[in-house]
């Protein structure tokens, strides 16, 4: 279980009331507070030990898990996410094992991806690199004179089908998602 937060000034009076034979009962009435023994005992031993109630910041102790990759990893897994924002998390995971040896489970891919990186998961846009308006004007002058019954066009033919199926991307929080069709 955590530690309740009091402030400084709560700690030195009852570690003052304790010291000088104030019983707890009496303390607690006097400060208007509901301090358990456990944390008396653990103010007065702190001051035994520092001087101090109040511990300096930097020599707490680091709390929870390390983390699965270092930031060099990170940087790694963010451009391997850029270059193709459409990967699965077993891919990303296989990856990341060819090329910084380390294989961490899928939630736990997910996790950092979404809380170190600050990427969501998305539907993306589909974006063809041949679309513009010059290619465009160009097919259009090329067919134009055509008749439109001699015309068949075949839906998606020249798409790769791990586009077509793959709609949902990763991309940073508060951008937009696109992903480009390869043919």
């Amino acid at each position: 279980m955590g530690y309740k937060y009091y402030a400084p000034q709560i700690k030195s009076r009852h570690h003052h009331k304790s010291v000088t034979g104030v019983d707890l009962a009496t303390a607690r009435i006097h400060l208007e507070t509901n301090v358990s023994r456990q944390s008396i005992s653990r103010w007065n031993e702190k001051v035994r030990l520092t001087g101090c109630v109040v511990s300096d910041p930097a020599t707490y102790k680091v709390q929870g898990r390390n983390p699965i990759y270092d930031d060099d990893d990170l940087v790694v897994l963010h451009d391997v996410i850029q270059e193709d924002p459409t990967l699965y998390l077993d891919e990303i995971q296989d990856i990341m094992h060819q090329l910084v040896n380390k294989k961490p489970c899928i939630a736990s891919i997910a996790k950092t991806i979404e809380k170190k990186l600050n990427f969501t998961f998305k539907k993306g846009g589909t974006v063809d690199p041949r679309q513009s308006l010059e290619m465009q004007g160009i097919f259009s002058r090329r067919i134009g004179a055509m008749p439109s019954q001699y015309m068949v066009f075949l839906d998606e033919v020249g798409a790769n089908e791990r586009d077509i199926f793959r709609k949902y991307i990763r991309s940073e929080k508060g951008t937009r998602g696109e992903r480009l069709v390869h043919s």
